[in-house]
C-alpha cells in the first residue's frame, strides 16, 4: 500500500524559527513604547545640557594665534578658512583638467 504524503498545515509552522529576520518587526512595537521614548528623549536632552556645561567650562576651543602658529609650523600656505581653501583647490583642479577657461585679460564691468 502506498504511503500517504505527510501534509503540513500553515498554522503549525513556527514562522519565527523558519524566518528569524521577522523578529525585527517585534522591535517596532517595543520602540513605540511611550516610557522608553521619554527615557530616550531625556537622555538626548541631558547629553545636550552636558555639552553646554562643558562648553562653558572650556570655552576657548582655539587660542588666539593658534591657527597661524600651526600654519607656520607645518609650512602650509593658504587661507585659514577651510571653505576658501577647498574652493581654491577645486578651482585649480578644474583648470588642470582644462574645464575652466584661463582669462588672459580681466573682464571689464560695464
Amino acid at each position: 500500500m502506498a504511503e500517504e504524503p505527510h501534509r503540513v498545515r500553515l498554522d503549525e509552522i513556527d514562522w519565527i524559527r523558519a524566518f528569524p529576520v521577522t523578529t525585527i518587526f517585534g522591535s517596532f512595537r517595543m520602540a513605540l513604547h511611550p516610557a522608553k521614548l521619554s527615557v530616550a528623549l531625556m537622555a538626548v536632552v541631558l547629553i545636550y545640557l552636558w555639552g553646554l556645561a562643558l562648553d562653558g567650562l572650556f570655552h576657548e576651543a582655539v587660542y588666539p594665534g593658534e591657527l597661524e602658529a600651526y600654519h607656520q609650523l607645518t609650512g602650509s600656505q593658504g587661507s585659514l578658512d577651510p571653505l576658501a581653501t577647498a574652493k581654491e583647490a577645486s578651482h585649480r583642479q578644474l583648470q588642470r583638467m582644462n574645464l575652466l577657461p584661463v582669462a588672459t585679460e580681466p573682464v571689464k564691468e560695464t
